[in-house]
């Protein structure tokens, strides 16, 4: 009977030790899933779209992207309208597009002013402002046929009953303005605040036209943690520009 007394206390202690090494081993398992999770939401992805152009507008977006490196941010450029439809479609987090949309939730973060760069020599190149009118006839630059303003530009020609002359089209505005410098005709174009090459002028559109840059996703994106940074930081920028 002491051997069987001396048997059951020894498996007594095998299971103890047992017991408590599948404790420790459960307590790394879970400290392994925890980082594991810390990991994961360390890279998480934040999509954000942006129209063509509205870059030049937000030059500053790199440091956003250098400072919230808990996400893995991708950021893409596209035309307005596919940028637009992409969110619709939750193809991505949020964007900065042009023009108002009622099927997103959207916040206003610039207004720039549109108007002509004028290359010196050009009977417009003293003028205080341009009308709609004053473009008949002339050789004009223009971003593409899918741009926000060019469609914005044909709409207003039409009501003043002629068709704009494009002579050339563009998706980058410092190609527009190189042309322009050239003398191959007068772009059209958002002021973007940033230093004009040599012998060339911008004259803002009577009217006040202006190019409406929004923030812009759809409701199911409102509690999405890079939504609510991005419209923190954007909050942000405008406050310190208004101050300029």
């Amino acid at each position: 009977m002491i051997w069987i007394a001396r048997w059951v206390s020894h498996l007594v202690i095998f299971l103890v030790l047992c017991y408590t090494k599948e404790k420790k081993f459960v307590r790394r398992l879970e400290i392994l899933q925890n980082k594991v999770m810390e990991a994961k939401s360390a890279t998480q992805t934040f999509e954000l779209l942006l129209a063509n152009g509205v870059y030049r507008a937000f030059d500053h977006i790199g440091d956003f992207v250098l400072t919230h490196k808990e996400f893995n941010i991708c950021v893409m450029e596209n035309e307005n309208q596919e940028a637009v439809e992409k969110l619709l479609t939750q193809k991505g987090d949020c964007g900065l597009v042009i023009g108002r949309d009622d099927r997103l939730q959207q916040e206003i973060v610039a207004q720039l002013p549109i108007g002509l760069w004028i290359y010196q020599g050009h009977p417009y190149y003293e003028c205080k402002e341009i009308s709609i009118c004053m473009l008949k006839d002339q050789n004009l630059l223009s971003m593409n046929e899918h741009s926000r303003i060019y469609i914005d530009l044909v709409s207003a020609c039409k009501s003043e009953h002629f068709i704009p002359n494009i002579r050339m089209f563009a998706t980058d505005g410092e190609a527009l303005e190189g042309f322009c410098a050239a003398g191959v005709g007068l772009a059209i174009s958002p002021y973007f605040f940033q230093e004009a090459r040599k012998n060339l002028r911008f004259v803002p559109f009577s009217g006040g036209y202006t190019w409406d840059i929004y923030m812009s996703w759809i409701k199911e994106k409102s509690q999405n943690q890079g939504v609510k940074l991005m419209r923190e930081w954007l909050k942000k920028e405008r406050k310190s520009n208004e101050k300029i």
